[in-house]
């Protein structure tokens, strides 16, 4: 065989090899992606899919580079939607260029990660099932494993309702009574479930073999009963809307069939319904004890979930206020500040804490700030602005008027105009529950592949052997192949090393993580050394990733008041305050990067106390933070402390009256302290005040109660001490210091038994 011919056959065969490749891969991806997890990472869910998910899809590209070379051209198959994405992505790189932190729009804030890389990553594997998922077999194979992965996933949700569960879950990770299988947060499980089920309902309606149709009816009640073990409302929802939409397109097309029957017959729509049904009553029977079972299953086992639904909907203002509203309301406030552009990609959280408020804090934790909006809406609007939102709109617009150009196409393939019912259910499912929560890897991955899948679905099954790449190389291939055929063995050689270099960086950012997660079970174990190392190593891995970088600084600090020697400890404040400026730069919009400098630079003003500029830096770095979250009470208190420390009262004092207009508890609190602060040093009368307005702002305060009356005792007069430590009596009758000061005073004593004696 000649030389040419040889290497024409070899080609062939190398296409028909990275063809099939490709198609395995996107198979176990979207197996995958709702299903693989790692325990010895910090984030155990969310980095490991987008890690696995990177991976394959540069393991794609790669074979997709190969191929080319050995079919001696680039297959590319356009789409109705390239303009429509070109234009989304293009808006992903603006505002992530216009960010508040280009940093964080590029790789995701820490736990989300939908920044830019990641949404490229949903766009190329959107391209890779264009190109190579061409065929109705290869479409019922994809939408098989998503079936499989819907069941395996609930197989685990149901496992952990019966404790089958084979990872011992920290408790403080997980909600109890509520199932999340390997998606890490029920909420997210229920989205993943009310996607997959109305695809269910087309498999059952389209197959014509009883077991299947068997093993189809006991996995929807499988996950309908997962989805009630996640208590999640707006899974739930989506669930309902999206069977909502699947059944009224049925129903128009069984319709509009009973209509031509009866007009073929002769006979009038009612008799041509009533003979229907008659001969198709073992169906009509199967869908009522359906509908009977579920509604059973949401009398019983899901009783809890129904009462908490019922509850949101008959109460659906309280309802709001409490899950959402105190999040929505701040973000309709960074809406209006950054109407155009948005704030940046994935930079919510970062933002948040400027505008959050008290009813935030005291329902959702003191000091936190929020992922999202928890409205796909509001999320795009906050971070890429009104033109973001006209984008992402007209985007949806394409998706579904394809949709309705695929049904058109389909009008006489009632297989493939179900599996389109099906995937426009479960688009309906996910933009519903996105109202209320918000995507992640597993259910955006899905999400993708239902748009894929829709376009590709345009494509009669006449059209697709044409629409098909070839598999036979090229035989006049153009000039720039040509050039690039003389230095094929280079360039297999460049591919195949650059698919290893950036696999290599996806595994580097989760092996970080892996480092990260090492450190925090080091910091609980108070091994500092050990902990600086894993937190050090985590940041040099992933030197984007500001997280690392703060928490490298928090181990610094920690093992700088850990130690006796005043030499390291100032070196170890120097280190602290270096990871921390790192972090700012990252992040230079974060509060509470500023708020840790300003804490580590009163540190390092305390251990060198000729150093002004340290006193003065902390104040301005407190301040700032302050300004960046003006109700968050954690920089108010590092503040506080910093004023009380260099004697500045009349700051200290407007400090807290600031904090108690909105914080009446916690400026209370921190009043307190002070009072303590003043006695301890022997200013009684200063401490009473202090303790007096503590309990201005919080009359139930036992403890304040306690320590003014041994102010009082203090100051001789222990019958005014005597009545305030009944007080504390009142609220709190076990209160054993104020019981046994009383029986102290109650005898002929001395002011001295007081002495010493605070409640801390």
């Amino acid at each position: 065989m000649p030389t040419n011919s040889l290497q024409i056959e070899t080609d062939a065969r190398l296409i028909q090899w990275c063809d099939r490749a490709i198609e395995i891969l996107l198979y176990l991806t979207f197996l995958a992606m709702p299903l693989f997890f790692v325990i010895l990472t910090r984030d155990q869910f969310e980095l490991p899919k987008l890690t696995l998910l990177r991976t394959f899809t540069i393991g794609m590209l790669a074979l997709w580079g190969v191929r080319s070379l050995a079919a001696r051209r680039f297959d590319f198959r356009r789409t109705p939607l390239d303009i429509p994405i070109a234009v989304w992505v293009g808006l992903n790189f603006l505002t992530s260029i216009h960010s508040v932190s280009g940093y964080v729009s590029w790789l995701g804030e820490y736990e989300n990660f939908r920044g830019l890389l990641t949404n490229l990553n949903y766009v190329a594997l959107f391209y890779i099932c264009i190109n190579f998922i061409r065929t109705r077999v290869q479409i019922d194979r994809l939408l098989f494993v998503i079936f499989l992965a819907g069941l395996l996933t609930t197989a685990y949700g149901i496992g952990q309702f019966f404790g089958l569960d084979f990872i011992a879950w920290n408790p403080m990770s997980v909600s109890k009574g509520r199932y999340f299988s390997s998606l890490g947060n029920p909420n997210f499980l229920a989205a993943y479930l009310a996607m997959v089920m109305p695809l269910i309902v087309v498999f059952f309606v389209e197959t014509k073999s009883s077991f299947k149709r068997l093993l189809l009816f006991f996995s929807f009640i499988a996950m309908f009963l997962c989805l009630m073990g996640t208590w999640s409302r707006g899974g739930f929802l989506g669930l309902i809307m999206g069977l909502a939409v699947l059944a009224f397109l049925g129903a128009q097309k069984i319709f509009r069939h009973f209509q031509d029957i009866s007009h073929l017959q002769n006979r009038t729509l009612t008799e041509t319904l009533r003979i229907e049904i008659r001969q198709n009553k073992f169906w009509v029977s199967i869908l009522g004890i359906t509908v009977a079972l579920l509604i059973l299953i949401s009398a019983t086992l899901g009783r809890d979930h129904m009462v908490r639904v019922a509850n949101a909907i008959l109460h659906f203002p309280e309802t709001i206020k409490v899950s959402r509203l105190h999040i929505w309301g701040p973000a309709v406030h960074i809406i209006r500040e950054n109407f155009w552009l948005g704030t940046g990609l994935d930079t919510f959280k970062t933002v948040f804490p400027r505008y959050a408020t008290p009813e935030f804090a005291s329902i959702d934790g003191a000091n936190v700030a929020s992922r999202t909006a928890h409205n796909e809406i509001l999320q795009v609007l906050a971070a890429q602005g009104i033109i973001g939102l006209i984008i992402v709109l007209a985007l949806t617009l394409s998706i579904l008027w394809n949709w309705w150009r695929a049904c058109q196409r389909h009008e006489k393939e009632w297989k493939d105009r179900l599996i389109l019912f099906g995937l426009l259910g479960a688009w309906t499912a996910y933009s519903v529950q996105n109202i209320f929560s918000f995507g992640v890897a597993a259910i955006d991955t899905f999400y993708w592949l239902i748009i894929a899948l829709i376009v590709l679905l345009q494509t009669s099954p006449e059209d697709q052997t044409r629409l098909a790449p070839s598999q036979t190389p090229e035989p006049k291939p153009g000039s720039v192949f040509r050039a690039l055929l003389t230095v094929r063995t280079l360039l297999l050689l460049l591919i195949t090393l650059s698919a290893g270099y950036l696999s290599w960086q996806a595994f580097k950012v989760a092996y970080a993580d892996y480092e990260y997660n090492l450190g925090t079970l080091y910091r609980m174990q108070n091994y500092s050394d050990m902990t600086v190392q894993a937190f050090a190593k985590a940041s040099d891995l992933c030197p984007l990733e500001v997280k690392y970088k703060v928490y490298l600084g928090l181990a610094f600090e920690e093992k700088a008041k850990n130690t006796n020697d005043p030499q390291q400890q100032k070196q170890l404040v120097q280190s602290a305050i270096e990871a921390y400026t790192e972090g700012l730069r990252l992040n230079p919009s974060n509060a509470y990067y500023l708020g840790n400098l300003g804490r580590a630079y009163g540190l390092a003003g305390e251990l060198e106390k000729d150093r002004v500029d340290y006193y003065e830096k902390a104040v301005a770095y407190s301040k700032q933070a302050i300004e960046q979250a003006p109700v968050t009470v954690l920089f108010y208190q590092n503040l506080a402390f910093l004023y009380l420390g260099h004697g500045n009262e009349a700051g200290f004092i407007h400090l807290l009256d600031t904090l108690s207009k909105f914080a009446p508890v916690d400026g209370s609190r921190l009043w307190f302290t002070a009072g303590n602060n003043f006695y301890n040093s022997g200013n009684l009368l200063k401490a009473k005040t202090f303790y007096e307005k503590s309990l201005a702002l919080d009359p139930k305060y036992v403890e304040g109660y306690f320590n003014l009356g041994v102010t009082i005792a203090q100051l001789n007069d222990p019958a005014q001490a005597i009545a305030y430590w009944r007080k504390s009596l009142e609220i709190k009758p076990d209160f054993e210091p104020a019981q046994q000061m009383i029986l102290r005073y109650a005898k002929p004593s001395k002011v001295e038994a007081a002495k010493g004696i605070l409640s801390h």
